[in-house]
């Protein structure tokens, strides 16, 4: 075998070689590239913070804004802050909290997130704090800007209606209070009328003996 036909197949073992690690390369930097595409840092990053929003907080508030600017804003975070509760205004990418959403048990709020969008959040006690809910919707309303669309409380989803139901609602200790009266009040006016049968017997009896006479009263007085 001459040297120029041992030279042609060599080149011809090697090049199935070289195609196949530039295929290799070529593969692996697409696939790289998909993957970064798919899951850039700062979707994570805020996929990640809101659902920790949602699943570490009792209530969860949606709110539309319109041309909200960094004033107004600023001025709603600074009342909350005097609140006597922590509660948060965080505005949010609607693309990716509602790919949270419809990952979650809170999937049917989904519909409604569309526009410009924030969320009050709060993991503030009805037990301590009975107008937690009042005193958030109360400084929120202020704002025209603001439109509350609906959110979440525990394990319950709310609509705008429901909200305000739950802010007319007094404090779990005053419906307790008044639960509390409700079932002692049969108790008291049982405990009122034994209490007075006995007084009207003793007043009955001496009606009667006036009615038959005192025989002592009867009786001469000795000189």
């Amino acid at each position: 075998m001459n040297a120029l036909t041992r030279a042609i197949r060599l080149t011809s073992l090697s090049s199935p070689i070289r195609q196949a690690s530039a295929i290799s390369q070529r593969n692996y930097a697409t696939t790289k590239e998909d993957s970064a595409k798919a899951h850039p840092p700062r979707r994570t990053f805020l996929h990640n913070k809101y659902k920790t929003i949602l699943n570490n907080n009792r209530i969860a508030l949606i709110l539309q804004f319109n041309n909200l600017n960094v004033k107004e804003l600023t001025a709603i975070r600074q009342e909350l802050n005097q609140l006597s509760f922590p509660a948060t205004l965080t505005i949010v990418r609607s693309g990716i909290f509602s790919s949270v959403l419809r990952d979650t048990r809170f999937a049917n709020l989904d519909p409604i997130v569309t526009g410009p969008i924030c969320v009050l959040h709060t993991n503030g006690s009805d037990v301590e704090h009975p107008t937690l809910v009042k005193d958030v919707v109360g400084i929120l309303n202020k704002n025209k800007k603001l439109l509350l669309i609906g959110g979440k409380m525990d394990e319950t989803l709310l609509n705008f209606e429901d909200i305000e139901k739950v802010r007319n609602i007094a404090g779990i200790s005053s419906v307790q209070s008044e639960l509390l009266g409700v079932l002692q009040s049969p108790a008291r006016q049982l405990l009122s009328l034994l209490d007075r049968r006995p007084q009207e017997l003793v007043m009955a009896l001496e009606q009667h003996s006036k009615n038959l006479g005192d025989p002592e009263a009867a009786k001469p007085e000795s000189s």
